[in-house]
């Protein structure tokens, strides 16, 4: 979470063959990064999908894993269409995240990086 535009991150195995996370961005962070990049006006969820973003947020992931052991690596992430809260459910009001809340929400992500 050492990247300006991570909030928050959580890493999920579920019992299975590597390491996946789900990646919750900066509101403020991404909107810098959008107009530096000529997309300012387009809204969180578009912004979050863009390749140069992910591929910016894959670089960091790479950097980061490179100073892990193989089984501590992230192999596949997914970058959240909107920040976890604690309106939502999805953090404690000290900003902790809820992993049962979060794991029931994107369960259909989080599956997806296994297939």
């Amino acid at each position: 979470m050492n990247h300006p535009m991570i909030e928050l991150a959580m890493v999920h195995d579920d019992r299975r063959k590597y390491l996946t996370a789900l990646i919750s961005l900066s509101v403020d962070h991404v909107s810098v990064w959008a107009k530096k990049n000529g997309c300012g006006d387009l809204s969180f969820e578009q912004i979050t999908s863009r390749e140069d973003l992910k591929n910016d947020i894959q670089n960091h992931v790479d950097q980061t894993n490179s100073r892990l052991a193989r089984f501590e690596t992230i192999k596949k992430f997914i970058i959240t269409p909107h920040p976890f809260q604690v309106e939502t459910g999805e953090l404690t009001p000290t900003l902790k995240v809820r992993r049962s809340v979060v794991e029931q929400k994107y369960r259909e992500l989080l599956d997806s990086l296994y297939e």
